[in-house]
């Protein structure tokens, strides 16, 4: 069976959430050291998304967290810990399944400021969380240098296209970050409606949401 599942940083990234021993955690803990890691990205307008408090609750099917593994592509975020990755371009989530220790393993990069800008790494540990019937429920334990983040932090798959596993929405409890990923790198606004169409019905203020520059090399 499948046991880990490597997250993005995001994760890279409210409601407070809980730690392993059931406390509460604050996020702004976690951002001071170093656990989120998301980006800000150039603002656009998402204006066919409502404005409210963010209720997301992880997809209510089952899915196959194995078909997650390979490349995705960052496309919209709301990111909680900006600083870090300010201006970063061609945001790329890296998962790779280790068939002999059940184990993945996660690379995050992005170009700094530029689509030719160096190139930052990150790297996580994760789970498919014990609590979660579907799937559909993640935890996370960021790589800080040579530590590892001491508690499990809850991620959400709340979108999942579940016939061709082409597109992947997560978030935090209480949604105060987000991910919305792709596996094409390059995709139109358009095509992405649909996708926010499902976060305003969890309420999500879209004029949070921010835009990862894309380009195929």
């Amino acid at each position: 069976s499948f046991h880990l599942v490597e997250l993005p940083s995001a994760v890279h990234n409210g409601r407070p959430v809980h730690d392993a021993r059931g406390s509460v955690l604050d996020p702004a803990d976690c951002i001071q050291h170093g656990s989120l890691e998301l980006s800000r990205f150039a603002p656009v307008s998402a204006a066919s998304c409502r404005m409210g408090k963010p209720a997301p609750v992880p997809l209510d099917v089952k899915i196959d967290p194995k078909r997650c593994m390979g490349t995705w592509y960052v496309q919209y975020a709301i990111p909680a810990a900006a600083f870090i990755e300010k201006g970063a371009h061609n945001g790329t989530e890296q998962y790779n399944y280790d068939d002999a220790t059940g184990k993945v393993t996660v690379t995050y990069t992005f170009n700094e400021g530029s689509f030719d800008g160096p190139i930052n790494r990150s790297a996580q540990r994760g789970r498919v969380s014990p609590k979660s019937i579907n799937g559909t429920i993640w935890n996370v334990k960021p790589i800080i240098g040579p530590c590892v983040f001491p508690v499990w932090l809850d991620y959400l798959v709340i979108d999942l296209d579940t016939a061709a596993y082409s597109y992947l929405t997560a978030s935090a409890p209480g949604g105060w970050w987000l991910y919305v990923m792709t596996r094409d790198q390059e995709v139109t606004d358009a095509s992405l409606e649909p996708r926010l169409e499902v976060l305003k019905q969890f309420g999500f203020d879209c004029s949070l949401l921010t835009r990862m520059p894309q380009k195929a090399s």
